[in-house]
């Protein structure tokens, strides 16, 4: 049997404390956010065409697999 982390059996939890930080430190939160999503622009923009063909079919991959 494999062991759980906390993490993995509170997932209720982590999820309030989540928002509470997000609630305490939203000007922060965007920040980071917004950061994060410019980072992946760049990063994006620099690959070479079938590097961004290999990057977009691995995406759509994940996003049809969550649903």
């Amino acid at each position: 049997m494999e062991k759980q982390s906390w993490a993995e059996r509170n997932p209720d939890k982590i999820a309030l404390h989540k928002r509470k930080y997000y609630e305490n430190n939203r000007e922060e939160s965007k920040l980071r956010s917004r950061k994060q999503n410019l980072k992946g622009k760049i990063a994006y923009s620099m690959l070479s065409n079938s590097d961004k063909k290999k990057c977009d079919k691995e995406v759509e991959k994940l996003l049809t697999s969550d649903i």
